[in-house]
């Protein structure tokens, strides 16, 4: 299956009632509350999914970088989605200990209907060579081999999913920032850097992809927090 760059979160209904749960136990509800909304239109009296909270970008691609500035896009707010991988109940019904190929089927039934919002990420079927070349070519970030008649081992990581990734990235932090130049005002550009062995390493000056709204709420953030 696809690797989704979102949040990863459980999907709940019971009767009228829904909830979004994060991997930690938080309550994503009130973060998306269009897709717990979602959830509630599905045919069934009570279920549990397993998914991924994405936004895409214009080519269709998963992108965290979208979905962590989500709240501060307002009106220019890309599509946001909840595609889902896997159902452990149904109508009362414990599936998890069903091989995975059987909670897919029931999965894709359910999903016939189900709001624009929510979608099946569906299995890829295909030699791995030219599946691998062609999700590289389009951008994808990787891949989630999957047993096929495995069962849904809850709260552990499981040895018959495994992950596929060939994107470089790397988790920054904002040490600083720099004085505006030119037309820019509040500030310049945002220093960021990384911990490794118990110190702090530089790497690069941030100065794009800066909006005003951005650049006001992270000058607000950041002001509280300056040191000599």
């Amino acid at each position: 299956e696809v690797k989704f760059d979102g949040f990863r979160a459980l999907a709940l209904k019971d009767g009228r009632i829904t909830s979004l749960i994060s991997r930690n136990g938080k309550s994503l509800a009130d973060r998306f509350p269009g897709l717990a909304e979602a959830v509630g239109e599905l045919p069934a009296r009570s279920l549990v999914l397993d998914g991924e909270v994405v936004v895409l970008d214009p080519e269709g691609r998963s992108s965290f970088q979208l979905l962590q500035s989500l709240p501060t896009a307002g009106r220019t707010a890309p599509p946001l989605f909840y595609y889902v991988f896997d159902l452990l109940h149904l109508d009362g019904r414990d599936l998890r200990a069903r091989p995975l190929l059987e909670r897919k089927e029931l999965l894709a039934s359910l999903m016939r209907s189900a709001p624009d919002q929510l979608r099946l990420s569906s299995s890829l079927e295909s030699d791995p060579e030219p599946l691998l070349k062609e999700m590289k070519e389009r951008g994808l970030e990787g891949l989630i081999a999957k047993r096929a008649h495995s069962v849904y081992e809850a709260g552990r990581r499981s040895g018959a999913w495994v992950k596929f990734k060939w994107s470089q990235e790397q988790e920054f932090v904002i040490g600083g920032f720099t004085e505006p130049r030119g037309s820019r005002d509040l500030f310049g550009a945002i220093l960021v850097g990384y911990y490794q062995s118990g110190r702090r390493w530089f790497v690069a000056k941030v100065g794009t992809g800066f909006d005003q709204r951005l650049l006001l709420q992270l000058h607000a953030k950041f002001l509280p927090l300056v040191q000599p």
